[in-house]
């Protein structure tokens, strides 16, 4: 138990080292994409300041599964130029147990890593992208969209047309319902505009005509001051702009997909999403079993080479991944495929490479 401890100690300083290092980095990278806005922009120090504050916790954690490799790297190596390793085996510990440690480390990473993504990110950079659009670059409307000529389904045999629609205030400007029965049009309501009541969870139109359609063609009209249709999908669920999945808990992508499901619109990104949220937790943990063999093999390899070797193997990780994740967003693949096959692959890849360490 002593070994493993002294093993696992030996894992932190260049973890925390890698992460600091990295997040600098990206965060440098988005500073300097975003400098031209805020060259522009009326806010003052204290609000670029806010939200710099809000998105370097994002940045820190995505730069977690580099900092992972480069830390196994680092031990692996390092045990090895020290003797330690042959020493170690010397002592009757194989391979597989000295390294244990170190993914134990990484598995324990991985899981704050999961659990911070998922309950304290979203929220953060929720908050930081609300600043840089409304604040720093000036979009008052930012996050409460009004969209014009939206046509989605409200139910089984329930069209619905939105000249302009506010959902933050739950109104719609010159709606029109259409309902269809054994595939023909059966009621048509034409109305000035419509909100949502939040008691009676309904869409209230406000004066319109209902047209009715009989089996025999004939067309009766009724006009009305207000009606209580039986749409019941409340305007937060009639989902029109495209989020980020850096902005959504779990939770919320379950929502978002019960919501889609309501009105007939396609839900495939938000699958991706989702599939993408349970896959994630196994790339520091995959990253570190490529990067151990690797230590093994390049014994003499200083900082810098375990530097590149880190970048280097955690680029083509997240290339594949992101590819993988625009082709199920766009329904190429599916969401399942889309979110694991990388981490299949790459986890094969990395238990050959184990074994071929001798590991």
């Amino acid at each position: 138990m002593i070994f493993y401890r002294y093993i696992a100690r030996k894992f932190w300083p260049p973890f925390l080292f890698g992460m600091g290092i990295f997040a600098v980095l990206v965060f440098l990278a988005d500073m300097f994409e975003k400098l031209k806005y805020m060259t522009d922009s009326p806010a003052g120090f204290k609000v670029i300041a806010q939200y710099f504050a809000l998105i370097i916790p994002f940045w820190t954690l995505v730069v977690v599964p580099v900092a992972v490799l480069l830390a196994a790297l680092f031990v692996v190596s390092g045990l090895i130029r020290s003797g330690e390793w042959v020493a170690a085996s010397a002592s009757g510990y194989s391979p597989r147990q000295i390294v244990a440690p170190v993914l134990f480390c990484a598995v324990l990473v991985s899981a704050v890593n999961a659990g911070l993504g998922e309950f304290v990110s979203p929220r953060l950079h929720a908050r930081s992208e609300r600043i840089l659009q409304r604040d720093i670059r000036g979009k008052a409307d930012w996050g409460r969209p009004v969209s014009d000529n939206v046509v989605l389904r409200a139910g089984e045999g329930v069209m619905l047309y939105i000249a302009r629609f506010t959902p933050s205030e739950g109104l719609m400007s010159r709606p029109v319902v259409n309902i269809f029965a054994r595939g023909k049009a059966a009621v048509q309501i034409d109305a000035e505009s419509a909100e949502w009541d939040r008691h009676a969870r309904r869409w209230i139109f406000k004066k319109g005509i209902q047209r009715e359609i009989s089996d025999a063609g004939t067309l009766s009209e009724r006009p009305f001051d207000s009606f209580v249709s039986s749409i019941d999908i409340a305007p937060r669920d009639i989902v029109i702009e495209k989020v980020w999945p850096e902005d959504l808990t779990v939770r919320d992508i379950r929502r978002r997909i019960g919501s889609l499901q309501k009105t007939g619109a396609p839900d495939h990104r938000e699958r991706t999403y989702l599939q993408v949220k349970f896959a994630a937790p196994f790339a520091s943990v995959i990253i570190c079993l490529l990067g151990i063999p690797f230590g093994v093999v390049v014994k003499k390899g200083g900082k810098l080479v375990h530097f590149a070797t880190a970048m280097c193997i955690t680029f083509v990780f997240w290339w594949v991944l992101s590819m993988c994740q625009s082709a199920g967003e766009a329904g190429m693949v599916p969401p399942y495929v889309a979110a694991w096959a990388p981490v299949a692959v790459f986890g094969a890849l990395a238990l050959f490479g184990m074994k071929k360490a001798g590991l």
